[in-house]
C-alpha cells in the first residue's frame, strides 16, 4: 500500500507528484479489492460495486437506480434516472451503455490562477458515469462501455456456487470413545488422491463437568482408497462424538 509519510521534522517540501502518488495508491486498493470479481463479469473491465438495478415492464425501460460502478481501474458514482426523465426511454429491447461525465466545481477553491495565462483554470473534477441507452441491434457508441449485468454481490454468489460445485462428500461419522483413549473411523475415498479434506469434531453426549478437561483431538490421513480420522479422548469418562467431514476438489 502507497503512504505518504508526512511526519519528519524540518517541513515538508510538498510537490504535484506527492498528490500522484497517493492518488495512485487510492487507484491500486481499489484494484486490489475488485480483480478478484472481474472474471465473474460480463464486461471484462467493469463490474456494478452497488446499486444501479435497472427496472423494465414488459421489455419497456422504466428506470435505474443510483449506485457506483468499478470501470477501467476508477470507481464512479451513477445518479440514475428514473422513468421520463431519461433519454429515448420509450425504447424497448435495447441495452444501457455508460459514458464518463467530468463536472468541475466551480467554487474559488477549484479555480486556480497559473503563471502562464492569468486566469482562473478549474481544477476539482467530479468524474461520475452517466447512462446511455441503446436501442436494440444499434453499436455500442464512441468512448463507452455496456453497463455490466453483475455486482460484486452477484460474483460473490456466483463464487460460492461454483465451490460448492466442488464438494465431492460430506457427512457426519458418529463414534463412542472410552475414557482417556483413542479411537478411529475410516470411510471410503472415491476420489484418489488430489483431494482437500476438511474436519471437525464435536462432543455429543458424555462431556466434562465444570473444573475438567473438555478435550478432544482429531487427526486424519488420506490415501487413494480411504481416510481415516483418528480421535483421543482426554475426558476421564467416556464420551460420544460426531466427525463432520468434508472432501473438495484441489
Amino acid at each position: 500500500m502507497k503512504k505518504l509519510i508526512t511526519d519528519n521534522a524540518g517541513g515538508f517540501p510538498f510537490v504535484l507528484d506527492d498528490l500522484r502518488w497517493i492518488e495512485s495508491g487510492n487507484q491500486e486498493i481499489f484494484k486490489a479489492l475488485i480483480t478478484p470479481y472481474l472474471p465473474y463479469s460480463d464486461i471484462s473491465n467493469a463490474i456494478i460495486v452497488s446499486g444501479l438495478k435497472v427496472e423494465s415492464l414488459f421489455g419497456y425501460l422504466m428506470g435505474c437506480e443510483e449506485g457506483y460502478v468499478y470501470w477501467g481501474g476508477e470507481v464512479f458514482y451513477c445518479p440514475g434516472f428514473d422513468f421520463g426523465t431519461f433519454p429515448n426511454a420509450e425504447y424497448w429491447g435495447g441495452r444501457m451503455c455508460m459514458r464518463v461525465k467530468e463536472n468541475f466545481d466551480e467554487s474559488e477553491a477549484g479555480n486556480k490562477v497559473f503563471q502562464i495565462g492569468g486566469e482562473p483554470v478549474p481544477v476539482y473534477t467530479n468524474r461520475t458515469v452517466e447512462l446511455i441507452y441503446v436501442a436494440g441491434g444499434l453499436p455500442l457508441p464512441p468512448n463507452t462501455e455496456w453497463l455490466p449485468s453483475l455486482s460484486v454481490t452477484d460474483a460473490i454468489y456466483e463464487n460460492m456456487r461454483q465451490r460448492a460445485g466442488a464438494i465431492l462428500d460430506r457427512g457426519i461419522l458418529n463414534i463412542s470413545l472410552g475414557k482417556n483413549a483413542d479411537g478411529s473411523v475410516s470411510i471410503n475415498n472415491n476420489y484418489g488422491s488430489e483431494i482437500c479434506v476438511f474436519a471437525s469434531v464435536e462432543i455429543v453426549s458424555g462431556g466434562s463437568s465444570e473444573g475438567d478437561r473438555n478435550d478432544v483431538t482429531l487427526t486424519f490421513a488420506k490415501n487413494t482408497n480411504s481416510v481415516t480420522f483418528w480421535l483421543h479422548n482426554f475426558e476421564a469418562r467416556p464420551i460420544t462424538v460426531n466427525v463432520h467431514y468434508m472432501f473438495m476438489r484441489r
